[in-house]
């Protein structure tokens, strides 16, 4: 290792003497990405040494081809190694032995003569778990440990002009390191997640190198009509001589510039502010907002650093001006502020694909389908992402982000390995692991805190971090980031350093019905921030089944390993909890095409109340986060659409639910309430209430007024009545001063009411169970009816035209050679229609260009 280090020295200093004089073409030579034309292969199957390995004369053609950001698995999945991974149980099936050894991960790249003589670095965003790293023959550094963190190694003097080469050989993560996990969402993956997860790329400067800049952004809450910039950014002088020279600033039609004097081999992060600069205070700026309280506005900073006339090093950085917040209602539950207002958190749970191969196409989608469904924020628990696109995604769409550490380093069962039992502390003990995770800290900080969407630092999960190591954890926000609220655990906890958590993590994760978030005071109910919670599984559509099970293991489901493999991990491995109340509710399904239409509509009936209790509870409600948003690979629990992007009934159910203006039934009390879920007043409106029973009769219709609906704002409307019919369906629509119709809602309700069990000792952070149950049976023997589809324009145009109630309309789409279309939404779905009624429709196809043909089924169809 001294012989590096001497090297490398010496190197430095003889190339201090000639980079001076170097220019760097803005974006052009300041950067090259090592993304394609990589070559992986076991260390094991390789007989030459590393130095050869990593040099020109080495041939590597028999290797497996691959990318970087990747995991050996998805190479091998990639590569046809392993086939099929996520049918049946096939995932369990691989040979863990492939990964008992290292991999190497090579590559050749090609570097200019202007790039050779210019100071330069090699970033690894992202490794996991242990890595060593050569370059043309020569190794550049000592064991890197720990999937967090983000390497920068010099490799200055080091690269030729035309081809190099580089080595990096990677080991899984053992029992017991801070790695990447899927806790009881998925499997673990076979590899562990091994490999080169995050972006390689070699940043190039001349004399004073800058980076980690960070732009600070302070509104005025009180006006909203100004706001103050403050710019901060890291100088390093490469070279062994006093350097001067002057940082160029340009934000639109604002533009600056700002001295600077280092010493030899200085590094220095300045900070210019508007005292310095009088045009960062900006005038009337164009606020960041989550999509549903306005327009995600972003602006763009580029700085060049010049030592004397020469370019020296630049940065572009995209950020927003707004500001968040945090604060605490009149009963101790915290809530979330932007721009001095209050919003209220609707959001769900992110994970990863397993093997951590998410898209452009796949983030983009997701994140869409996130703003379609009306959500507002996205949990994620781990800084996850294979790169900061999704970051950037959610700045640009509107999306709050909720970043943090995860409870896989929590729990005994997911860390592999023992630590004290200690009630509200994780698995982070000794000094050694909190230097580590206190270093992952701060390199996630630094690579995301440019990012307006993201609004909050959660420190642990399940449990507080040690007292030393959240003292590290805070240490590190006062000196890189002290723009962002912390928490310090997504759940419940008195800390003694940072004092009240003011959220809870009381569940539930497995099936309870609608009243639920109305009646229950005690858990999970819509009371506080309920950072993760849901009414359990939320199986996929039957093409989705289809093709996540082969056809001999596709039915029955109970007591099927196969779909069990697919179900959540440990106390989520069955859906018994979920299949009682379906079966008792709704009829039990005699084969696989019925259980799948109607866990579409159970899916839709649960979910939508729990987001409709938490907006019509505010202010004692401040936000709720679904478990979970997404899947990491096919599964049957946690999700509003499925690996395949096939949105469930859940997803139709959540966009109903988060309606910005809607139109609500309270399971617990009868009522009916309008909320206002925006940022403006919204003025006067008219809910026209409709019931009828199961014949399809109307048996009541009446109008309310509902006058000065102001911003942020609840109403209750009326209450309503009691029946003595078994079976009756609910319809409401909001209508405002112009007659225009604004939300709508349609209910079917139980004479036979769900009751939940009132002893608070036989519920858990599990659920809650239920000592009586609603039924809906007689919706099998609705009235038949027919409905009609007709494409108007884009659109088209579903009519019911019968004389009962089309119950539970499903719509798919296929394409002309009877294809079923994945990655697909409709702008409504699993919805009802009246007699006569007709209901138009648009479609968006995310993958899928050509000619549509719209599939129904309804569960009283002719």
């Amino acid at each position: 290792m001294k012989n590096i280090v001497l090297l490398q020295l010496c190197l430095l200093f003889l190339i201090s003497c000639n980079t001076t004089n170097v220019d760097i073409p803005e974006n052009k030579e300041s950067q090259l990405q090592l993304k394609s034309n990589w070559k992986l292969m076991r260390s094991m199957d390789v007989s030459s040494n590393v130095e050869e390995i990593s040099k020109l004369e080495f041939n590597s053609s028999t290797w497996l081809s691959t990318s970087v950001p990747t995991t050996v698995m998805n190479a091998l999945v990639e590569n046809k190694i392993v086939k099929q991974p996520f049918l049946d149980s096939n995932l369990a099936l691989v040979d863990s032995n492939l990964f008992a050894s290292s991999w190497y991960f090579r590559h050749e790249f090609t570097v200019t003569e202007v790039q050779t003589n210019l100071f330069s670095n090699l970033h690894l965003d992202g490794i996991n778990y242990r890595a060593k790293v050569w370059l043309n023959g020569k190794s550049i550094s000592s064991e890197l440990l720990g999937a967090y963190r983000t390497f920068k190694l010099p490799t200055s003097g080091l690269l030729k002009e035309g081809s190099n080469v580089l080595l990096v050989e990677v080991t899984a993560p053992q029992p017991g390191d801070f790695t990447v996990g899927f806790v009881d969402w998925a499997p673990t993956p076979p590899d562990k997640n091994m490999g080169i997860w995050r972006p390689v790329y070699l940043s190039f400067s001349g004399a004073v190198d800058m980076y980690n800049t960070f732009v600070k952004t302070d509104v005025d809450t009180a006006t909203l009509n100004s706001a103050e910039l403050t710019i901060e950014t890291t100088l390093k002088n490469n070279t062994n001589a006093i350097q001067k020279g002057e940082i160029e600033g340009v934000i639109e039609n604002i533009q600056f510039s700002y001295s600077y004097e280092l010493a030899a081999n200085e590094v220095k992060t300045v900070t210019i502010t508007a005292k310095d600069i009088a045009e960062l205070v900006i005038t009337n700026p164009r606020l960041w907002w989550p999509h549903d309280y306005g327009t995600p506005e972003m602006y763009q900073l580029k700085l060049t650093n010049k030592v004397g006339a020469l370019t020296s090093a630049t940065e572009t950085i995209d950020f927003g001006i707004r500001e968040v917040g945090d604060y605490f209602n009149e009963k101790g539950h915290k809530g979330f502020t932007v721009n001095g207002k209050p919003i209220q958190i609707k959001g769900g749970g992110w994970v990863d694909n397993l093997f951590l191969a998410d898209s452009t196409f796949s983030n983009k989608t997701q994140l869409e389908y996130a703003k379609n469904m009306n959500l507002n924020t996205i949990r994620f628990e781990g800084y996850w992402g294979n790169s900061q696109e999704i970051y950037s995604l959610c700045d640009k769409m509107g999306l709050l982000a909720m970043v943090g550490w995860s409870c896989q380093w929590e729990w005994e069962a997911y860390l592999l390995k023992d630590f004290p039992e200690e009630e509200e502390l994780g698995g982070i003990v000794t000094p050694e692991e909190m230097e580590l995770t206190a270093a992952y800290f701060k390199d996630m900080v630094l690579w995301l805190r440019n990012h307006p969407s993201i609004f909050t630092y959660t420190a642990g999960s399940d449990f507080l971090p040690r007292p030393a190591l959240e003292k590290m954890y805070l240490k590190v926000l006062e000196d890189h980031d002290p723009t962002r609220p912390y928490l310090g655990a997504a759940k419940q906890w008195e800390s003694p350093v940072s004092g009240s958590t003011g959220v809870k993590m009381e569940g539930p994760y497995d099936w309870v019905p609608p009243v639920y978030w109305y009646s229950d005071t005690l858990r999970g109910g819509a009371f506080g921030f309920n950072t993760e919670t849901g009414p359990g599984p939320q199986p996929p559509v039957l093409e989705s089944i289809q093709k996540m099970i082969s056809k001999e293991n596709q039915w029955p489901i109970e007591n099927n390993k196969v779909w069990n493999y697919h179900n959540g991990r440990h106390e989520f491995g069955t859906m018994k909890r979920y299949m009682k109340g379906l079966d008792n509710r709704y009829g039990k399904s005699n084969s696989l095409e019925r259980f799948a239409y109607i866990a579409q509509i159970a899916s839709y009936e649960s979910i939508r109340p729990m987001f409709e209790a938490f907006s019509s509870n505010k202010p004692n409600s401040t936000g709720v986060i679904q478990w979970m948003l997404n899947s990491a690979w096919p599964e049957t629990f946690w999700q509003l659409y499925d690996y395949y992007l096939v949105p469930t009934g859940a997803y139709y159910g959540t966009k109903k639910g988060c309606s910005p203006l809607n139109v609500s039934y309270n399971y617990a009390t009868n009522e009916i309430k309008v909320v206002n879920d925006t940022r403006l007043s919204k003025g006067d409106f008219k809910v026209k209430m409709e019931v009828y029973n199961a014949n399809s009769q109307l048996i009541s219709n009446e109008v309310f007024e509902v006058l000065d609906l102001e911003a942020n704002m609840v109403k209750l409307v009326t209450t309503l009545k009691p029946s003595n019919d078994p079976l009756r369906f609910l319809k409401l629509t909001l209508t405002n001063s112009e007659d225009i119709k604004v939300a709508n809602n349609f209910y079917w309700l139980s004479l036979k009411p769900d009751v939940m069990e009132p002893d608070y000792k036989k519920s858990s952070w599990i659920y809650t169970p239920t000592t009586e149950l609603a039924d809906f049976t007689l919706l099998n023997s609705l009235p038949k009816t027919s409905i009609t589809i007709e494409k108007v324009g884009e659109k088209y145009k579903v009519t019911n035209k019968g004389t009962g109630i089309a119950f539970g309309i499903e719509l798919k789409a296929y394409t002309t050679t009877n294809q079923f279309v994945e990655a697909l939404v409709f702008s409504d779905n699993y919805f009802s229609l009246l007699p006569g009624e007709e209901k138009v429709v648009s479609v968006k196809s995310y993958n899928y260009k050509g000619e549509l043909l719209i599939k129904h089924h309804f569960i009283n169809k002719e």
